[in-house]
């Protein structure tokens, strides 16, 4: 339910409300109470923290290989796209933790009085937040990848054992 009240404010799937999507209206059914927001949130904490541990060591790898590192020391900047990338793991956790933060604070203004405009900024902000999660888990994507090509290439040029 969390993700389907999440979804509503992808401002593509209310193209007739453009550029604010109304979330509370488009998604009733799926208002979650705040005691299971908050345990999502958590749930979700713990898969971040998880997920992160994973990247590290995934990302670490790639970027060692990709740069030709055999022992900790000086980082050598072989290239703009490198360090980029080198950096996509760190952004992708820390915009994902915003998009939770984000998340419960668009669930604590929604229907407030006090700051009208709250709602809509925090739910744009959290989606900005998930473009950015998901921009950088690619980024880590590529990373890994190209590490993983690097290796084949130096498994290639060394011949046979």
């Amino acid at each position: 339910a969390l993700a389907q009240w999440q979804l509503g404010w992808i401002p593509w799937s209310h193209l007739a409300q453009w550029p604010w999507p109304a979330p509370l209206e488009a998604a009733a059914s799926a208002r979650v109470p705040m005691r299971h927001l908050g345990r999502a949130l958590l749930a979700d904490g713990l898969l971040i923290t998880s997920y992160a541990y994973l990247l590290a060591r995934a990302t670490s790898w790639a970027f060692a290989r990709v740069a030709r590192l055999r022992r900790a020391g000086p980082t050598p900047t072989r290239s703009r796209l490198l360090n980029g990338l080198g950096s996509a793991a760190g952004i992708a956790v820390a915009a994902d933790l915003a998009e939770n933060l984000f998340t419960w604070l668009v669930h604590l203004s929604a229907g407030s009085d006090d700051l009208p405009g709250a709602e809509y900024l925090f739910g744009l902000l959290m989606s900005g937040a998930s473009a950015l999660k998901w921009a950088g888990l690619a980024g880590c994507g590529m990373l890994v990848g190209w590490g993983m090509v690097m290796r084949v290439r130096s498994e290639d040029a060394r011949g046979p054992r």
